[in-house]
């Protein structure tokens, strides 16, 4: 598809480059070698013959030569005109709206965002992308936004709770630390420590104290089974034994029942005596088992409670980790907007510092200060000595008790004698003069006029420049002396 004709500054070129089929302003252009048609890259692709009933030679060219150079310097605007005020050569479209124009839109650097926005906003959309890299704030580790809740269901260092916590109260830990915790959780299913001697019983590892502390007996006759089936001389000496004691029993089955009792049920009581004595040390050792679990819950449950409260200050401190976010975005927008007025001020700066120096060379050359010495002791009217403004000589006429008017200092800007020229000279002007006053806190006082000097009027001034009292008393004649500023533009 062409561009549209609209798009060009008017130009009496355009009907030449108009496409053969879409009617626009060719793109990429090429020529029909049938007819010298043009037509655009895009178009000539989906052409199957052309469209002027030329039936031989169907094939295009680049356009070149002096077309292609007057092609290229067509006076185009931006394809987002009016609100892109570019105007240039068609040539330097692309790279204008690939890297310069602020309203064309690009697609997200972001990787899997099929997104286009304009480059104006690509900043802010970086910012609430989906496909954005975000900071784990667990394991730190850059994850795309979109698949963030997914990461923490995996996270190795995302806070869970023990599947047990309802009972024993269970700490908050990291997802990789829940297995060792399974290790030495109080409700975890284990076997019995004695599974191997033939101890089928299988409970909680809360319950296995209390097991132990009531099976203790049947544990020790299972370890003596096991280590007999394990020792079968020893196994055949056993039953030597009781075969022994079984004829003894015959032989005194007439004794009196104080002599009567067997061999065997003697070993079984020693037997049962051990076993009494070992079991009242097992006994004992659960009791102090029994206390330190004891303590340990209650330190448990302090632990419990204060990994409670410094889970409610991670969630806490989390949201404030968000809002810090939030505002570190807005500070760092606020920076850059800083920075771009600190440019700005820079160079207003600089601009001020240029002009300031211009002002000071215009000062310079238009500006003159004359010190009149002992003024207290003159009372004539005087002239001051020549001085020279932009080339031109000019000195000032005082009058120190006024002219006309009594109690007044009376000042004339004039052109001397010697200076005036004899044939009908001129000089047009504006002129300042400034009484200065050298007390800090003191006025001075200024007047400006605008006059014609020629040979007729060689002065003017003010008769009333500054009353007498005000002069005397407000700091002007201090040193015995006063100073006059005269500006002529």
């Amino acid at each position: 598809m062409g561009y549209a004709v609209t798009q060009f500054v008017p130009n009496a070129f355009l009907p030449v480059y108009t496409c053969l089929i879409c009617n626009g302003i060719a793109v990429t252009p090429l020529v029909l070698k049938c007819c010298d048609a043009l037509v655009c890259e895009d178009c000539f692709k989906q052409m199957e013959k052309c469209t002027k009933g030329c039936t031989t030679n169907f094939k295009a060219k680049p356009l070149s030569g002096p077309s292609k150079r007057v092609y290229d310097l067509l006076a185009i605007n931006c394809s987002h005109s009016p609100s892109c005020s570019w105007c240039n050569s068609l040539s330097t479209l692309d790279a204008h709206l690939n890297s310069e124009c602020n309203f064309h839109p690009l697609p997200c650097s972001n990787r899997g965002c099929d997104g286009m926005v304009v480059r104006t906003k690509m900043d802010d959309h970086r910012k609430e992308c989906s496909y954005r890299l975000c900071e784990c704030m667990y394991c730190e580790e850059n994850i795309v936004f979109l698949e963030m809740g997914d990461h923490y269901n995996v996270c190795p260092s995302f806070p869970v709770s023990c599947p047990h916590n309802r009972e024993f109260f269970c700490p908050i830990m990291p997802r990789s630390a829940l297995n060792k915790h399974f290790e030495v959780c109080p409700s975890v299913v284990v076997s019995c420590a004695w599974l191997a001697f033939g101890c089928d019983f299988v409970g909680k590892r809360s319950e296995m104290c209390s097991h132990m502390q009531t099976s203790s007996v049947p544990h020790l006759k299972a370890v003596k089974r096991k280590l007999v089936d394990l020792n079968p001389i020893e196994k055949e000496q056993i039953d030597l034994v009781q075969n022994e004691e079984n004829n003894d029993n015959e032989k005194i089955e007439d004794k009196d029942e104080e002599n009567s009792e067997p061999l065997l049920v003697l070993s079984l009581k020693r037997e049962s005596e051990k076993l009494g004595n070992a079991f009242q040390v097992l006994q004992s050792q659960l009791t102090n088992k029994r206390i330190k679990l004891e303590n340990f819950k209650s330190e448990y449950k302090k632990f419990k409670d204060q990994f409670t409260e410094m889970g409610n200050e991670t969630n806490g401190l989390k949201k404030r980790c968000i809002d810090l976010g939030k505002e570190n975005a807005t500070l760092k927008a606020k920076i850059e907007k800083c920075e771009q007025a600190n440019k700005q001020l820079i160079e207003i700066k600089n601009e001020s510092n240029v002009l300031k120096k211009k002002i000071e060379k215009y000062e310079k050359e238009f500006t003159r200060l004359v010190v009149i010495e002992n003024f207290k002791n003159r009372t004539a009217h005087f002239e001051t000595a020549n001085f020279t403004i932009s080339g031109l000589e000019w000195s000032l006429l005082i009058y120190p008790q006024g002219i006309d008017f009594d109690n007044h200092l009376s000042v004339f800007l004039t052109v001397p004698v010697e200076k005036q020229s004899p044939f009908g000279w001129k000089r047009k002007v504006k002129f300042t003069i400034k009484l200065m006053n050298p007390l800090e806190d003191g006025f001075s006082v200024t007047l400006t006029a605008s006059h014609t000097f020629y040979s007729e009027e060689v002065n003017s001034g003010w008769p009333q420049f500054i009353p007498l009292n005000d002069l005397l008393a407000k700091g002007f004649t201090i040193g015995n002396k006063i100073t006059f500023e005269v500006s002529i533009n």
